[in-house]
């Protein structure tokens, strides 16, 4: 009869080459998920870098519109309906920019 102690001693082998085997299996898993991670924040990075820039942009260009429409308005001494018509439509547009602008802007997550 075998004692218990040397069955022990002989299974122990293998379910520790398992144990190791699943660690490193494991091990090679979070490797892969820190890289795709490291991969995945830079991307974030370039869209939220990318995202600001276009956001100064057409903030720069509802600006720009409004402005243009106001130096018409400040010069049309003569009151000339086509002026003023062409003001009103210059902020009509910059209404429509913005809407735009606010409406395809996701919210902010952090707020």
């Amino acid at each position: 009869m075998t004692h218990p102690l040397f069955v022990l001693f002989r299974q122990r082998p293998s379910q520790q080459d398992r144990i190791e085997r699943l660690l490193g299996e494991t091990i090679i898993k979070l490797d892969i998920l820190i890289r795709l991670e490291t991969k995945m924040s830079a991307a974030t990075d370039r869209i939220v870098a990318s995202v600001a820039t276009i956001t100064t942009k057409a903030d720069s260009l509802i600006e720009l519109v409004t402005r243009i429409a106001q130096e018409l308005r400040d010069a049309n001494t003569n009151d000339d309906p086509a002026i003023s018509a062409l003001a009103d439509q210059l902020d009509a547009e910059s209404s429509k920019i913005a809407a735009a602008v606010d409406a395809n802007t996701p919210a902010d997550p952090n707020a």
